[in-house]
């Protein structure tokens, strides 16, 4: 997979109106009814049917579900929510993406639920990543050595 082009393989979704979704990117999609978004398309399955408890956020143009949640579980002053997105948000790097101030108040509210050694693992981790997508970036960015192998 080419993370430097993650957005090069690319898709519309219809993102339904009142839904989780469609109010974490308001600002991107202008409020309308039926809004659509671009998202990256990388995943080779798809969901066809939801269970009962789930309800949809967005459409591709096939049909498919690319995203939906638990309306019964989904409660942001609690830091509680059940969703599934077929696309990564965080990783779409188109300009016009904009996220509400919703999505940071829903990760402070859960994290504020998380122990301190929660918290410090869950940091770790993300500065492992970090290092290791500097170290590959690096290593794309620099002419490769006979030693590295992608």
């Amino acid at each position: 997979m080419d993370y430097a082009d993650y957005d090069g393989h690319m898709h519309p979704v219809r993102v339904l109106p009142g839904t989780p979704l469609q109010e974490w990117f308001a600002e991107s999609l202008g409020g309308e009814e039926g809004d659509e978004m671009m998202v990256n398309s990388y995943h080779h399955q798809g969901v066809r049917r939801l269970a009962e408890r789930f309800v949809p956020m967005a459409f591709a143009p096939d049909g498919l579900v690319e995203g939906f949640y638990d309306p019964d579980a989904y409660n942001l002053g609690e830091g509680k929510f059940i969703m599934g997105l077929q696309f990564h948000p965080e990783r779409i790097n188109s300009p016009w993406l904009k996220l509400s101030e919703d999505r940071e108040a829903a990760a402070r509210a859960l994290m504020g639920k998380m122990s301190a050694a929660q918290l410090s693992s869950l940091a770790a981790f993300y500065r492992a990543m970090g290092n290791i997508c500097s170290d590959v970036l690096d290593a794309k960015l620099q002419p490769q050595s006979p030693n590295f192998r992608e």
